[in-house]
């Protein structure tokens, strides 16, 4: 043989049985010559190989991609391959390597498959070769069976029958595909017999009945990565802005591939610092930890711009730090929009928006996308950076709603699930044969649903520090769909189902021109109207932890729209396996948040007082705790700004439960002098005032505990304090001469259930006081010296001691502690 040439023996073990040998002569990439091939038997084994060599190997190293060439069904054949087994070297010996399959593929397999290359240089010469070998190793009889089944805009779906002979000839996630008419597509979506596919092109021509081949390794897609933030990017990684476009036709910028391996559990490391969200109710109630994946439920009314504003809000956040932050936009108009939205942002600066290329969101494009980004995002964890990628997953389930209909269609889960069936019909009725086949086929769909969206939100994690220590936080935004809202693709297949129906023809007709009202009414589009409550649940499933979002949050009042707000469940809320400890800011975790989390938990309405459950007998009022709540996107906090408010909270919640007796004869009072609100936010207000006033009155007579106590002055403040008019004012006096507001009436019980604070009043009030705290003469100078990360565990602690106590109002001098 020629020096370079290497000289293979291949022996494979499938169960355990011997089936047979392969040589494999090969020449380096940097040769010229193209390797020949000989076979004897075929290749059956996902195992480990060992192979033994000839002549020594100095010219490959453990991670060089090999591919292997197996032959057809008689033994001997020489040059007839027919399917690709590509593998990647572990390790070398003086004369032997050991080989680890990457993935079977059998015989009925047409494409050729490469490996990873360890560098563009080399990635380009293996590319190069699979190309010339695919278009010799294509079998006609690939595309007799598979075919197109359905095309949604850029989105298709490919089904596959049960051959006679062979594997199925289905491609995993990530593969890239070829129809018959020339389109290429990238494979998403995997079901039964059957598989979702994005096309490259949106525009190219995939008609219906196209067979389809499976492409090399070689075709995977790559994305650039940015030199600089702050930059939109199609999924390619090349800048939207002409400037910039023009840079990089011609630039030399490191690349990475879509659809990457994930990390191992053994690359893994447990998960032991937050991510700083600057939201209250997160960091203190449900803090979220590098590395972890987090779903976000947000109500049916989110809009477009909630969204954005949601999100902008923790990219914001980031500001200060060194997080590189990825986002997935559907549409390059959703990406500008984005992009301006944080035009003055600090964070900017590591910020890549990356989105799909048309103007209008696509399935497909917006699921490419999530994979561009997500790729850019592993790209920074593996260089040892902490990275943040924030998704919507409503085009994940779009795509996987597509899928599923041309399954339930063709009745391809009954198809595959058939020996499983025929072991069921076994059984007698009276074992429940109903039951164990309707759980059977329930725990299928269940598995796939899971298996799709794990092979996706599953990426989050941090890696060990021996493989660098990098992180991948993951956010998936997901909007609860309305249902009374139907998207197009329902009123396409609810009108698709009626027009196959026999009914009476005129109320057929009538139905029919309603169905096609509601889509012409339909914004642009796919008329997203959200995901449905089971889907979330399963990706609630596969993710860390999850925040479900109340209705307020984006409610509008009286007055019209208002700004969005965090206004989260924490009930429902939960972040799993981790704790306080590791994944809170040090200022929130010396001052016990979550145990807060709990008393919140346990209350039993808005305008509850429980005992604090420390033993001290002190008690709290819910409403400053669930004022907290009440953030508006956009109103970043930081560390010490958290803390100050918790312990502004605190102080509220314990005077607050103290005064109540008082405030609650004060709103009898007035409910029995008919002083009401205009409407439900202006009585909200009235309630909120009431109660800061029997604050504010028993800080300044402590001893007082009633209207009498503090007679006729007190009455007049509380008239003062509310700005009562002179009608009320009179009203008030003349019910408060009767003698009876000592204790509240059986009559106007009922009536004090029913009032409840106004939450965002007191959190704008709760507000304000922390800005008094942060000038330099209150308490400006400790806020600084509590952000600082150099502070030990003592420091710290005693730092917050005196923040304590001057929100308390006690004398201190600041300057000399």
């Amino acid at each position: 043989l020629p020096t370079p040439w290497l000289k293979l023996h291949f022996w494979t073990l499938s169960h355990g049985r011997f089936v047979g040998s392969m040589m494999w002569l090969a020449a380096p990439s940097s040769s010229s010559s193209r390797p020949a091939t000989a076979f004897a038997g075929s290749v059956a084994s996902q195992r480990p190989l060992v192979v033994a060599s000839a002549l020594p190997t100095p010219f490959l190293a453990p991670g060089s991609p090999i591919a292997a060439a197996a032959a057809g069904e008689g033994a001997g054949d020489v040059g007839s391959a027919s399917s690709g087994l590509p593998a990647a070297c572990w390790a070398l010996g003086s004369t032997a390597l050991l080989l680890a399959g990457r993935r079977h593929r059998s015989t009925c397999n047409t494409s050729w498959r490469g490996g990873r290359a360890a560098s563009t240089a080399r990635r380009a010469s293996v590319a190069q070769q699979f190309r010339d070998l695919a278009d010799e190793g294509i079998a006609e009889e690939s595309v007799e069976y598979s075919k197109v089944a359905r095309r949604v805009d850029d989105l298709v779906i490919c089904v596959t029958e049960i051959p006679e002979k062979g594997d199925i000839l289905l491609p995993n996630v990530g593969d890239t595909v070829q129809f018959s008419g020339g389109a290429v597509g990238h494979c998403i979506a995997l079901g039964d017999l059957s598989f979702a596919a994005a096309l490259s092109d949106p525009e190219a021509v995939c008609e219906l009945g196209e067979g389809y081949r499976i492409l090399p390794m070689s075709y995977r897609p790559l994305v650039a990565r940015p030199e600089q933030g702050g930059l939109l990017v199609d999924q390619s990684g090349t800048p939207w802005n002409a400037e910039s476009r023009q840079a990089a036709e011609d630039d030399t910028r490191s690349r990475v591939p879509w659809f990457q391996e994930m990390v191992g559990l053994i690359r893994r490391e447990r998960i032991n610092s937050p991510l700083h969200s600057g939201v209250m109710g997160l960091d203190a109630f449900v803090p979220i930890g590098r590395g972890q994946s987090m779903v976000m439920r947000m109500p049916p009314a989110t809009s477009d711009d909630d969204f954005r504003e949601f999100m902008a809000h923790i990219i914001e956040a980031q500001s200060g730090d060194t997080t590189e932050v990825i986002v997935a936009a559907s549409s390059v108009v959703d990406g500008l929009k984005f992009q301006e939205r944080l035009a003055n942002c600090e964070a900017t600066k590591r910020l890549t928006i990356v989105s799909g290329r048309g103007d209008k969101p696509r399935i497909g494009e917006a699921v490419l996308a999530m994979n561009a980004a997500c790729a850019l995002a592993e790209a920074a964890r593996d260089d040892g950076k902490d990275a943040l990628l924030i998704v919507d997953v409503e085009h994940l389930y779009r795509a996987y709603l597509v899928l599923t209909e041309v399954v339930a269609e063709r009745e391809l889960a009954e198809r595959t699930s058939r020996a499983l069936n025929e072991e069921i019909d076994e059984m007698s009725f009276e074992q429940g044969r109903e039951m164990w086949k309707f759980l059977a086929h329930k725990n299928a769909a269940t598995a796939r649903r899971r298996t799709f969206l794990g092979c996706f939100l599953q990426r989050a994690c941090r890696v060990c520090d021996e493989r660098g220590g990098g992180s991948l936080t993951l956010l998936a935004f997901a909007r609860l769909k309305d249902s009374n809202k139907i998207g197009r693709l329902e009123l396409q297949a609810k009108l698709k189902n009626l027009q196959s129906m026999t009914l009476d023809e005129t109320l057929k007709a009538k139905a029919i021109a309603k169905i096609e009202e509601q889509l012409a009414n339909l914004p642009e589009g796919l008329g997203l109207t959200g995901v449905p409550d089971d889907f979330i649940e399963e990706v609630k499933a596969v993710t860390d932890g999850h925040v479900v979002f109340l209705d307020a949050a984006v409610a509008s009042s009286d007055s019209g729209p208002q700004k969005p707000r965090w206004c989260l469940d924490v009930q429902e809320s939960v972040a799993r396996g981790i704790t306080s400890h590791s994944v809170q800011n040090r200022p929130l975790d010396k001052l016990k948040s979550l145990f807060y989390k709990v008393f919140l938990m346990s209350r039993e309405g808005d305008n509850s007082v429980i005992d604090i459950g420390d033993g001290s007998g002190r008690q709290l009022d819910s409403g400053p705790l669930l004022a907290l709540l009440q953030q508006p996107a956009g109103d970043v906090l930081y560390p010490e700004d958290e803390a100050a408010l918790l312990l502004l909270a605190m102080d509220d919640a314990v005077r607050g439960a103290a005064a109540r007796p008082l405030a609650d004869q004060a709103l009898a009072l007035l409910t029995r002098a008919k002083v009401r609100g205009d409407d439900e936010e202006d009585s909200g207000r009235l309630t909120l005032e009431c109660r800061t006033w029997a604050v504010e009155s028993m800080r300044q007579q402590p001893q007082a505990k009633s209207l009498e106590e503090l007679g006729e002055s007190g009455l007049d403040s509380l008239c003062s304090t509310l700005d009562l008019r002179p009608l009320e004012r009179k009203r008030v006096l003349a019910v408060a001469s009767d003698g009876e507001t000592v204790a509240v009436r059986a009559d106007t019980e009922a009536e004090m259930q029913a009032k409840v604070e106004d939450p965002r009043a007191r959190y704008t009030s709760l507000r304000e006081r922390l800005a008094y705290l942060h000038q330099p003469e209150v308490a400006g100078e400790l806020l600084e010296a509590i952000a600082e990360p150099m502070l030990t565990d003592t420091q710290l602690q005693q730092a917050l001691d005196l923040l304590e106590r001057t929100v308390k109002g006690e004398e201190l001098n600041l300057s000399a502690a």
